[in-house]
């Protein structure tokens, strides 16, 4: 019995550390893998051997019998087995406290009138692409690598309209001397293959087929070595093929103190049914002695394996809450804007590299219609000559640095590089992109506009999951709207489009964000205007928009819309007030014990918009009694908008995106709650509508979307709304084109799980009692790539990184210039590139906390300092900045080192 249990245990915990996937070394696993011998150790032998020795040194006392000692060391077993059991479900620690062992599961409560709780309350919802893109498993010496070559998803919101696989690539797989990589497709079925299967076919089916292929095909290849662990490898196939097919639908969480929680809950515990204390009547002293000691047995063991378990989270949490890196920067101009702001002999100079540049040339010729021949490119002339080229989008992406830094130091030679700027584009899963932008854009955004995936029961695709149960969207919205809030201004507020799947959640939560003080509406906005027939409901044609302020001091702008034209005179109520307005020239008093309804404000302003007229064929009686010929009316062909917006398109087809926001219902949402020059941001960005409307009307802008689509769809339409699109809401707009803006492309959680390193142990603090459970992890990682690695900051123009492009894992510079940038603040007001006896340098001068600041990078290798000064002091001229930042070390008074301070700001929260 108690060999059972301890194996029991022992296995409970191998599962708790994913001791069934110790053969993947990939992401999380590496971490967790670096661990195992040290993990095992303590599983299999020191647990054991612990509860041993505690029972033996706290029982003596008590001179129990062998029995009672044997009875109590099962029940520790049972408890712990019992406790983890509990609160460990599907790779996750969920809150499942209980009162009794036959009660419904309980949440935590503190007194409020309401509370708002659910399972994941407390934890990060991870939207991360590491499990569908690579999987990798070892076999003896040799690699195995599962990796996605294509994936067909849909955009959006949307349901699939048919079941996808994981189907083999083509080419099915590649060998080499040490390694297997078998390529994967996710997409529906060909006509051919549904032939192939059931008509009902099951993931599991279609692995099967995979698995007979590649057993043919690896066993007949002739780049294995006949020494190769063939039968291993097949063995290998077939037992992770089922659990990389799976893990494409899996939720992944990672809790902000699992510590804190486990142990929590453990007190709760063990209070309520290791001491069961409900029954403290029917205890005697002896059996409560007894009871006490199994209850600090357990709870030391207990806490011992938190505190392994603990160690791994926190530095998953770590990973996840670090800033992340830019990994490029680009930027996109129209020919006027940059004629404008540049000046004319720079336009004059940078034009012919411009039209010399063959991908430039052909996206122009692709994307707009340019007829344009290979023979004979667009001349100087030629471009300068076209009105309908002026707002031609240059976009730097098809141009070498010098370009871009060229074009730079242009535009901010005139303005303010940040003031000149539109908006911001940032490739990035949403939550990292807003932690990134907190220093740079805190309090400055005045409208958010967020269409989130819909809490649907059906899961359309698993690159962008909407089938998530109620806790894990509510994780999800929760953990980015709470980011975002950070950033709206005091003035600010937020708008969350949200159907019936989920409104009820939305409310709530948004509740409990801003404060119940701060809701504002819930907006009727169109979903369909179609009037089908359904059997069991009324036809859904609407859905929800809930509007929530920052603070008390955000106001609407008045929105009208128009109506059917008429005229009625105008109005007088009860209520002696014998002051007349002055109309059209014209005095008028009112009737006996009457007021007019109008002020002669308001009055003037209707005169202005010519809505006021005298009506010479009707009469009415003064209060003097004098009958007068000729009554005031005014127009009414408009009227002041309220909650109700079914006048105006819900969604839109334009770009074939499913769940595309109609640019008329975002115009409207602008309009109302922003003026020309406030900031709007959406980080659900989807087709990109918001931030086409916003830049349309005058706003700047931030866009932020994980998908491939940013460069597929959202790039190209904010290109075409810069050449000066016609369609949506330019009409009204007044649109004719121009603007600048950037994009970016940001480090993943992948990405820095990836590129984690594990260096030496440290003797010292390996002598610590809890070295292996508190600093293991975190010090021998300290010097990865993800947070900082100093020795590869000498040249920081080559700093690189491993990171996911395509579905491949490629190595690419990083752009530390903009990642410290964000992290520092700065308000860039210039930004250029200079060279100095062959040393490259980035100068960017702007300011941070409203201070004056210069931020220098150059390559540190074979450097003259003394040089280096002379330069840099030059080049910064006589008015020297309050703050000065210089990677590496340097001659200049007064500097501060922005590798100390990057390291810094990367992990701070």
């Amino acid at each position: 019995m108690k060999k059972d249990l301890q194996e029991n245990l022992r296995q409970l915990l191998k599962q708790l550390f994913h001791f069934e996937n110790e053969d993947l070394d990939f992401g999380l696993y590496r971490i967790i893998n670096y661990n195992k011998d040290k993990i095992r150790q303590f599983i299999d032998v020191d647990l054991i051997a612990e509860v041993g020795n505690l029972l033996v040194n706290r029982m003596i006392p008590a001179n129990p019998t062998l029995q009672a000692i044997e009875d109590i060391e099962l029940e520790i077993y049972n408890h712990i087995i019992h406790f983890f059991s509990r609160y460990y479900q599907q790779g996750d620690f969920i809150s499942q406290r209980r009162y009794g062992k036959h009660e419904k599961y309980v949440i935590p409560y503190h007194g409020e009138e309401i509370n708002f709780y659910w399972a994941n309350k407390d934890q990060y919802y991870i939207k991360s692409g590491e499990m569908f893109t690579k999987y990798r498993f070892s076999v003896d010496d040799y690699s195995i690598e599962f990796r996605i070559i294509r994936s067909d998803q849909e955009k959006g919101n949307v349901k699939a309209q048919q079941k996808k696989y994981f189907m083999l690539g083509a080419p099915s797989h590649q060998v080499s001397k040490s390694q297997v990589i078998v390529f994967f497709e996710y997409r529906t079925l060909t006509d051919q293959e549904k032939k192939s299967f059931s008509k009902a076919a099951k993931q599991s089916e279609v692995n099967q087929s995979i698995l007979d292929f590649l057993k043919s095909a690896l066993s007949g290849d002739r780049k294995l070595p006949k020494k190769a662990p063939l039968a291993e490898i097949l063995e290998g196939l077939e037992n992770h093929l089922p659990k990389f097919t799976r893990k494409q639908n899996r939720d992944y969480f990672i809790h902000k103190d699992l510590k804190g929680f486990l142990e929590r809950e453990l007190d709760f515990f063990i209070k309520n049914e290791v001491m069961n204390l409900q029954h403290l009547d029917q205890v005697d002293t002896q059996d409560l002695s007894l009871n006490l000691i199994k209850a600090q047995i357990v709870q030391k063991i207990a806490r011992q394996i938190i505190a392994f378990l603990a160690q791994i989270e926190n530095f998953q949490k770590k990973i996840w809450e670090k800033k992340s890196f830019v990994l490029n920067t680009n930027y996109v101009i129209s020919l006027k804007t940059l004629r404008d702001y540049g000046g004319e002999s720079f336009y004059a100079e940078i034009l012919p590299e411009i039209i010399n540049n063959k991908k430039q040339i052909k996206e122009w010729r692709d994307n707009f219609n340019l007829k344009l021949t290979r023979k004979a490119e667009p001349s100087f002339e030629a471009i300068a000559s076209k009105s309908e080229w002026q707002h031609l989008p240059v976009d730097t992406g098809h141009f070498d640095s010098g370009f871009k830094f060229k074009l730079l130091k242009a535009v901010s030679d005139g303005k303010n590089l940040d003031d000149a700027l539109d908006g911001v584009m940032l490739n990035s899963e949403n939550w990292q992109a807003l932690n990134l932008l907190q220093s740079k854009y805190g309090k400055t955004v005045q409208t958010v506009y967020i269409d989130p995936p819909f809490n649907k029961e059906q899961e359309a695709d698993y690159f962008y999951k909407v089938g998530y149960k109620d806790a894990t969207w509510n994780t999800l919205l929760d953990n980015r709207i709470r980011a975002a809030r950070e950033l709206v201004s005091g003035k600010g507020c937020m708008y969350v489009r949200c159907d019936y799947n989920g409104n009820t959640y939305v409310r709530m939560l948004l509740d409990e964000i801003f404060g119940k003080a701060n809701y504002r509406n819930e907006l009727v906005i169109n979903r369909t205007l179609a009037k089908q027939r359904v059997e069991s409901q009324f036809v859904i044609q609407t859905e929800s928009l809930f509007l929530y302020s920052k603070s008390d001091r955000f106001s609407t702008n008045q929105v009208e819309r128009p109506k059917p034209a008429k005229w009625f005179p105008l109005l007088h109520f009860p209520r002696k007030d014998e002051r007349p307005r002055n109309i059209l020239g014209r005095t008028f008093y009112p009737p006996k014990n009457r007021r007019w309804a109008l002020s002669q404000e308001r009055i003037d302003q209707l005169a202005k918009k010519k809505k006021l007229r005298i009506n010479e064929e009707s009469i009415y009686v003064n209060f003097r009694g004098e009958t007068i010929t000729g009554v005031p009316e005014v127009l009414y062909n408009s009227e002041i908008v309220g909650s109700e917006w079914l006048d105006i398109p819900g969604y839109a087809q334009r770009h074939h995106f499913p769940t595309e926001n109609a640019e008329a219902l975002l115009e409207r949402v602008i309009a109302a709650t922003s003026n020309p020059g406030d900031r709007i941001m959406d980080f659900f960005l989807g087709s990109g509508t918001t931030i086409a409307a916003a830049h349309k009307m005058g706003r700047k802008w931030i866009g932020i979307e994980m998908g491939d689509h940013l460069h597929s769809v959202i790039l190209p339409r904010m290109k075409n709304v810069v050449f000066g699109d016609k369609s949506g809401i330019s009409k009204s707009a007044d649109w004719q084109g121009g603007g600048f803006f950037k994009y970016h492309s940001l480090e993943q959680f992948e990405d820095a799980l990836e590129n984690i390193e594990f260096g030496a142990s440290s003797t010292i603090l390996s002598e610590l009692d809890d070295y292996l459970m508190s600093y293991l992890i975190p010090h021998e990682t300290k010097d990865s790539a993800p947070f900082l690695k100093l020795s590869a900051v000498r040249d920081p123009f080559q700093y690189r990184m491993t990171v996911l492009q395509n579905n491949t894992y490629q190595t690419q510079d990083i752009d530390l210039v903009e990642t410290f940038n964000y992290l520092s603040g700065i308000k860039v007001e210039s930004m250029w590139s200079a060279e100095n006896n062959g040393r490259r340098y980035v100068f960017v001068r702007g300011k941070i906390s409203r201070r004056s600041a210069a931020i220098i990078w150059r390559s540190l290798k074979d450097i003259d300092y003394q040089c280096d000064q002379e330069f840099i002091q030059s080049t910064l001229g006589d008015e020297r900045p309050e703050q000065i930042y210089i990677n590496g070390d340097a001659a200049i008074e007064g500097f501060r080192n922005i590798e100390t301070k990057m390291r810094e700001l990367l992990l701070r929260m």
